[in-house]
């Protein structure tokens, strides 16, 4: 994906619904919550591990706060989904 792509494109791209459950079954199974704040930091810093030449190109850094705000965005939608199954 050329970094030129938006906060949100790039969101959906490394935010994936596979990284969510590994995430949370994780924290699940070392008996932490899986709150808001704590899927949304572990996902982030994941991301930024795995993927920072891929954010932090040159000149063209991809805006942050706005990545930030979609991978928070999904990160809400994936624990909405997750307390709707029962």
């Amino acid at each position: 994906m050329p970094v030129d792509a938006s906060a949100e494109e790039l969101a959906a791209k490394y935010a994936t619904q596979r990284r969510f459950e590994k995430l949370a079954a994780k924290l699940d199974d070392r008996h932490q919550s899986v709150t808001f704040d704590t899927l949304y930091e572990r996902v982030l810093e994941d991301i930024v591990r795995e993927e920072h030449k891929q954010l932090q190109h040159g000149n063209t850094d991809v805006d942050m706060q706005a990545f930030r705000a979609e991978v928070a965005a999904l990160t809400r939608e994936f624990l909405d989904e997750r307390n709707n199954v029962t």
